[in-house]
């Protein structure tokens, strides 16, 4: 017989998987049931399988509902006998393979999937010419405990708390630039004779003394004409007296 290829390949160390195969039981059935049991533990699985088998709790149907009578509470269902207990002893199978590889109790089925098996003939019947066959494969995986974390007792010490000392960053002194010096453009003197250009020669004027301003009074007018035939007798006096001489 050759090995069975799983859908469900990433089996880790803390998983267990089993499977059956050719079971004389409805396709429909197992998918029905195997939607049912899925993410559930295999305590609470095999409740629901010994339920069912004792028809007091009945196997919801969603998909192939045809034929299913209304159940109170659950709506379409069926009271599936014959593939419960097969799927039942698949389950008790991958607890025993579990404990088996050292793994503890508390299991929880991640995967189970049904598969139509091959199609066999009835030995010397005719009116259902072909057996019912199907494949139910089933992996668990072991539940991680979370362990709570213990709180860290702190003891209150006497001691008065200490006020945290504030540290002053300093901002680092940047250099100053530098700035570059900025150079006069340096005038260049063209000799005159060079470029036989004369440059005219700034004459000084002379600025004539200000003359006296002349007085505009009536009286001094009257007394200039006097003081000047006054002195032009006197000039004439001695020239007199020489000629007599």
């Amino acid at each position: 017989m050759s090995e069975h290829k799983y859908g469900f390949r990433e089996v880790k160390e803390n998983m267990a998987r089993a499977v059956i195969r050719d079971s004389p039981v409805s396709t429909k059935h197992c998918i029905e049931i195997s939607k049912h049991l899925k993410n559930k533990t295999t305590e609470r699985a095999k409740t629901i399988l010994q339920e069912s088998i004792a028809q007091k709790k009945a196997i919801p149907f969603t998909r192939f509902t045809n034929g299913a009578g209304h159940k109170t509470g659950i709506g379409p269902g069926k009271f599936v006998i014959k593939a419960c207990t097969h799927i039942l002893g698949l389950v008790e199978g991958v607890e025993h393979n579990a404990l088996n590889k050292g793994l503890s109790s508390d299991l929880e089925i991640i995967h189970i999937a049904s598969q139509q098996g091959a199609s066999q003939y009835h030995y010397g019947r005719q009116t259902r010419r072909k057996n019912k066959r199907t494949h139910v494969e089933i992996i668990v995986k072991e539940k991680s405990i979370k362990k709570p974390q213990k709180k860290q007792e702190t003891t209150k010490s006497t001691k008065p708390a200490e006020t945290p000392v504030k540290e002053v960053k300093k901002d680092p002194v940047q250099p100053e630039k530098k700035q570059p010096e900025q150079k006069q453009p340096e005038k260049k003197e063209t000799d005159s004779s060079l470029a036989g250009e004369v440059k005219p020669k700034k004459e000084i004027e002379s600025e004539p003394f200000p003359e006296k301003a002349k007085s505009t009074d009536p009286e001094k007018k009257e007394t200039e004409p006097k003081l000047e035939k006054e002195q032009v007798k006197k000039e004439e006096t001695p020239q007199r007296g020489a000629q007599n001489d």
